[in-house]
Parts: C-alpha cells; sequence; structure tokens
C-alpha cells in the first residue's frame, strides 16, 4: 500500500520539471546526505520551489532538534506537514493529515489547514525516544511570544532594551547629544512597525516592518548573538513575519516615508543608518529647510543615510547630461570632445570609445560613431585621419582592404572583386589596372583577363578585346587545320596554310590540347606499325 505521505507523491513527482533548477541551487548541501538537518532541508526546499503553500521558514525548534536529536522517526513526514511558527508566535503550526495537505495546496492563504500545538508536544511527537527532560529544556529555548508593537516609544525602547546590539543601538548620551534617536523617524503615521519576540518579558528579537499601503515586508531581523559576538537573525522571527504577509526585501522600497525630526544641539535632522546601496533619501519638499513634512527613500537622493551617530550627509550628486538621472560624481564620466557627462548606464548603452583625432582613444556617442567591417570604431569626424571609408553599400573599412571605381567615384571592398567569370563579386580588376563594375566588363577569351565593355568584340559566344580580334582569329582556323591533318603532315601544311593567308612571324600558338591531340595520334600510328 502508498504510504500517505511519501514525499515521491507530494514533492519529487511534482518536481520532475524543475530538478535541473533544483540541483543547480546546492541551498542545503548534497542531495543524498545522511545528515538529518540536510535531508529536512533538502526537502523543504524541495516543496517551496513546487508547493506555494510553503512559503514560511521552518521552526527553528524543529531545526535544533535535528541538530541535537539527530534522525525523527519519519523525517519525510516532519518535512511534509511543514512545521512552523504559528500566527501566535508561541507555537508550532503544522499540516496534520494528507486530506488538508491537498487543501493547503490549493489555497496556501487559508490558516484554517494549519494545526497548532505546542512546541512541546509536537517535537514529542517526532522524537518519542527523547527523554521529556530534554524535550521540555529544547522548547523553553523556543517558547517565544511574537507580537507587533505599533507606539514610536515602544519601538525605541525595543531597540535600547533588545539583547541583539546594532549600529541604532545608542547609550542615552547618544540620545541626549541628538536630542532623539534615530528610531523616531519610522513614525507609524508612514506605515512603521516593529515585530519582536519576547521570552521571560526579555526582547530577544526584533525586526522594522513596513505596511504603507503599497508594501509589506521587511528587511532584516536581529536575534542573538553569535561566539563571535556577530548578531544574527533570527529564523523564528522571519517565519512568523512571512506567516503575517510580510515579504523579505534586500532593502526599503523607493518611496517610503520617513518622519523629519530635528537635531536640537547639532542643527539639521536625525536620520538612521540604511543600508548601503539603498541609503539615499531626498526631503518631502524643495529643501531640507523650507518646512517639508517628511523624507522619503530615494535611489537618487540628495541625503546619504549611512552615518551611525544620526546625522545625514548630502550627498555629491550630479545630474547626468544625457537621461537626466542624478547620480554620485564619482559615477559620471566626461565625454571630452561632447563636452558633457553621463553616468555609467548611458556610457554602457550609448556611447562608444572610438579612434578619433590624431589617432587618440576615446568617447562619442553612438550617433557620431562608425564601425568598420572589421569591428573597429572610429569617430565619424575623423575618417580620414585614421584612413577609413565608406563603401558604396554604406559600410565602413579601412582604405588598404578597398578598391577605388574611378568611373563610380566610390569604393568597393576587396573581397567584392571577381578575378574569373567563376568567381563571385559586382568588381572587377581589367588589364590596365583599372577596377569597374562586373556589368561594365566582359572576359576575353583570347587574354582571359577582363576587358571593358566597350572594348569587347563578340566571338564564338565570347568575347575579345577589338586589338587581339584578328589574332583569335587566326589561332581558331590553325587549330582546325592541326585537328584535321596527322602528324606528319602539321608542319607542312601549317606553313601552307600560313603562307596562303598571308601570315607571317605569328605570334599565334597552338593550344596545349591540341598539340597533345598530335602527339597521341603519333604514339597511336607508332603502335600500330
Amino acid at each position: 500500500m502508498q504510504n500517505l505521505h511519501d514525499p515521491y507523491r507530494d514533492a519529487y513527482l511534482a518536481s520532475r520539471v524543475q530538478r535541473r533548477l533544483v540541483e543547480k541551487r546546492s541551498l542545503c548541501g548534497p542531495m543524498y546526505s545522511s545528515d538529518p538537518p540536510v535531508k529536512f532541508l533538502k526537502l523543504w526546499t524541495l516543496l517551496r520551489e513546487t508547493r506555494k503553500s510553503v512559503h514560511a521558514a521552518p521552526h527553528p525548534a524543529v531545526e535544533a532538534a535535528l541538530q541535537e536529536f539527530g534522525n525523527p522517526t519519519d523525517w519525510h513526514l516532519l518535512a511534509l506537514e511543514y512545521p512552523q511558527v504559528a500566527t501566535d508566535g508561541s507555537r508550532v503550526a503544522y499540516v496534520r493529515n494528507e486530506g488538508k495537505r491537498e487543501a493547503h495546496y490549493n489555497d496556501p492563504a487559508d490558516n484554517r489547514h494549519l494545526t497548532a500545538t505546542t512546541v512541546g508536544k509536537y517535537l514529542k511527537r517526532h522524537w518519542p525516544s527523547v527523554s521529556d527532560t530534554a524535550i521540555r529544556n529544547l522548547a523553553a529555548r523556543f517558547s517565544f511570544e511574537y507580537k507587533w508593537i505599533t507606539d514610536l516609544d515602544e519601538m525605541v525602547k525595543a531597540v535600547q532594551s533588545n539583547s541583539a546590539d546594532s549600529c541604532m543601538k545608542w547609550d542615552q548620551s547618544s540620545v541626549d547629544r541628538r536630542g532623539a534617536h534615530p528610531y523616531q523617524v519610522y513614525d507609524p503615521k508612514y506605515g512603521w512597525k516593529m515585530a519582536v519576540v519576547v521570552r521571560d518579558g526579555e526582547y530577544v528579537g526584533r525586526a522594522l516592518a513596513l505596511d504603507d499601503g503599497k508594501h509589506k515586508c521587511f528587511v532584516r531581523t536581529y536575534g542573538d548573538e553569535d561566539s563571535k559576538g556577530r548578531t544574527q537573525s533570527h529564523a523564528g522571527l522571519e517565519g512568523w513575519l512571512e506567516s503575517q504577509g510580510y515579504s523579505y526585501e534586500d532593502e526599503w522600497p523607493e518611496g517610503c516615508k520617513f518622519a523629519k525630526i530635528r537635531n536640537e544641539y547639532g542643527g539639521g535632522y536625525i536620520a538612521p543608518y540604511l543600508d548601503p546601496g539603498a541609503d539615499r533619501a531626498s526631503s518631502g519638499a524643495r529643501n531640507v529647510s523650507d518646512g517639508g513634512d517628511h523624507f522619503y527613500r530615494d535611489d537618487d537622493g540628495e541625503y546619504e543615510w549611512s552615518n551611525t551617530d544620526g546625522s545625514m550627509d548630502r550627498t555629491c550628486r550630479s545630474t547626468c547630461d544625457h537621461c537626466g538621472d542624478r547620480t554620485s560624481e564619482d559615477e559620471l564620466h566626461w565625454i571630452e570632445y561632447e563636452e558633457h557627462s553621463v553616468c555609467e548606464s548611458c556610457l554602457d548603452n550609448h556611447y562608444i570609445r572610438v579612434q578619433g583625432r590624431r589617432g587618440e582613444h576615446y568617447y562619442v556617442s553612438d550617433s557620431s560613431a562608425v564601425t568598420t567591417v572589421e569591428g573597429d570604431s572610429y569617430d565619424e569626424d575623423y575618417l580620414n585621419d585614421n584612413n577609413v571609408v565608406e563603401l558604396d553599400n554604406g559600410d565602413y573599412t579601412n582604405i588598404d582592404n578597398a578598391v577605388y571605381l574611378e568611373d563610380e567615384d566610390c569604393y568597393y571592398h576587396v573581397n567584392d572583386v571577381a578575378s574569373s567569370p567563376r568567381d563571385s563579386g559586382d568588381v572587377v580588376c581589367l588589364e590596365g589596372g583599372d577596377y569597374v563594375l562586373r556589368e561594365n566588363a566582359e572576359w576575353c577569351l583570347h587574354s582571359e583577363e577582363w576587358i571593358s565593355s566597350d572594348d569587347a568584340v563578340s566571338v564564338d559566344g565570347g568575347y575579345v578585346h577589338e586589338d587581339s580580334h584578328d589574332d583569335y582569329i587566326c589561332q581558331l582556323e590553325r587549330e582546325d587545320v592541326a585537328k584535321n591533318c596527322s602528324p606528319d603532315e602539321l608542319e607542312e601544311k601549317l606553313e601552307l596554310w600560313d603562307e596562303t593567308n598571308g601570315v607571317h612571324d605569328t605570334q599565334v600558338e597552338l593550344p596545349l590540347e591540341v598539340t597533345y591531340a598530335q602527339q597521341v595520334q603519333v604514339e597511336v600510328a607508332q603502335a600500330t606499325v
């Protein structure tokens, strides 16, 4: 009989089309590891890839149990139950049976499919052989209360009293020097709130969250410190936030608002530390002193919030002359010959490094550059300086790779020159070395070279130069004489033909194929004798 919680039924078969994607991620170590946490997290990752219902992180107590207790009774079932932090923050929520599991697949937002229980009871279900004392001690470590704080003073208090350290955890003297704590800019009227983790009446985890009607997110959580004193994220709080409908983001979204709070003793305004890369802000008014009631997150903002002392810096921002966006002066590039500055994005997408005046290399707009068929780029105003010519088809090339047609007053690429009738090409070279269009030339049967159509005479289905017409006819007739006589008669009949036709000191030679034929006749005759 098929096992109802066999992962091959719920996960592996469903993920077959995503196998390559899953294997690339290697988020949880080797696919076939025997390590209990690795096996569990690998299957959990697989489920997150294939089931929209698995959106939360595993309950941290379950992860701790895998580390400390080893394999549960059935680790497949453990993963398929999706144990996560319940919405009340104090219990474990899981999908109890197969029927509810299928319903949860179809409607993951419906929490009625989840069963909530205490941490201790859930751990005992999957590790029944572990002593009650060990279960109780581990559960106690994760018996948290998760709740929201929407009062600004309480939010500041949570930051100051949280066991987790951060750059915004100030001593009272720093608060006194500024007259306010930087976290006071996170005014709840702009959608800010704080999620906290409480254990034994103390804050052991926290996370700032935003719900302004447009965004519902958080950027990081603060938990306990590791052995090296570094603050760690709080996995349980992350899971709880996700269960509340908040998504993790790398940075606060552009446009989110902050309260303006004056620095009572140093002038200016109070500002918190924002993560690098998302630390720009702008005033809600034209400038910081004209009464605007808020700041807002702005990638092109004129203020930089990257100090831990509560102050802000005016950024050295300038405007890109191409796109109009504001950016750091360090990221602007001066376009010398066009006398303006552009940002890195515009430089990459709209400008080309070229060779130009006196062989110098510099950037010009792509509309002012030409690229040769060889792939080299040049300033269109200095093509002559670099021996670049435009071809008849509109392409460009170095003059060494071009031929000039005087009659047409244009250039063609050397690859377009045909050396014989068998070659492709629109251009030919005449006997005298001039280049003409192929349509204005004929192949000479006598010289076996190209001749001008104006000098060509039609003969025997082809063309010869008018100056060599008589020689060509003479050659043809002598060939006929040679073909119609024996080798013994050849010399005598040719002399007779020359005398009869008034040919003296002829330069007309018999073609190789004719003389060869005569030689064959001689050899055949000798063999017969």
